[in-house]
């Protein structure tokens, strides 16, 4: 795509059970999102790639670096490596910026693990890349040279200027910055809880607006009981109806520049 807006609804979290599975492949076959982020060695990651939905799906993958795999027949060495990962990362909060020194070969190799995982169950090249609990924008998740220059990422969330502090948007400014030297990435980033009334958010029609001339993304959790409703409810599907509506497959140059 060059020039003309991309709005991406995309859905968190697939495969990581059967609930959340069967929520999102409803609010995909309602038009409600139009992409997803695969969870690898997870309860329902085989199931959810067998799924007639998947064929033609737009999957990125969602880096797992700290919640433990609950797939039963995973490789002892690929569980360990991911769980000695998540014991340090879910320590204190400062942990996730970054990645201690000894552990920036394990954080590699575990990427490499899931995506070698998600070639396995979808015989393609993931769409893009992002993280649960956002680990993608830990600066060892960042540096690892598993992911591939060039590829496309999920960046960190935008927000307008009286919601958030100056100096947090300043930070998040820069991790951008530091996202966009390598990989390509949407303009705009929201979460649909920070966007919609229904979810305690505020500026949606001002958010989704964005799109008519740039790239955003809006990520959503239909495995959340209060965001499937709204993704399924009416109101939902007119929002996006005047849209230019895509997945990251679509996300061009153009599209993704600052």
């Amino acid at each position: 795509m060059s020039g003309g807006g991309l709005l991406i609804v995309n859905a968190d979290d697939w495969g990581m059970d059967a609930d959340t599975t069967a929520a999102i492949a409803e609010c995909l076959q309602a038009g409600a999102v139009t992409s997803v982020s695969a969870m690898v060695h997870m309860r329902d990651s085989e199931a959810a790639a067998a799924l007639p939905v998947g064929e033609a799906l737009s999957a990125g993958l969602h880096i797992n670096l700290t919640e433990p795999f609950t797939a039963a027949d995973i490789d002892e060495a690929v569980r360990s490596r991911q769980a000695r990962i998540a014991q340090y990362l879910n320590g204190p909060n400062w942990r996730r910026w970054g990645v201690s020194p000894t552990l920036f070969r394990e954080v590699e190799r575990a990427i490499a693990d899931q995506l070698a995982e998600f070639k396995r169950l979808y015989r393609r090249d993931p769409s893009h890349f992002d993280g649960h609990e956002h680990i993608h924008q830990s600066l060892g998740v960042l540096a690892a040279r598993t992911l591939p220059t060039g590829a496309k990422m999920r960046p960190s969330f935008t927000y307008l200027p009286a919601e958030k502090s100056a100096p947090n948007r300043a930070v998040r400014s820069a991790v951008n910055g530091a996202l966009r030297a390598r990989f390509q990435a949407p303009r705009y980033f929201f979460s649909i809880r920070d966007m919609h009334p229904s979810l305690g958010g505020a500026g949606i029609e001002e958010k989704l607006a964005l799109s008519s001339g740039s790239s955003v993304e809006v990520m959503c959790h239909p495995g959340w009981a209060d965001e499937r409703t709204i993704l399924l409810d009416d109101a939902w599907r007119t929002l996006l109806a005047p849209r230019t509506l895509g997945s990251y497959e679509q996300l061009g140059a153009t599209a993704a520049a600052v």
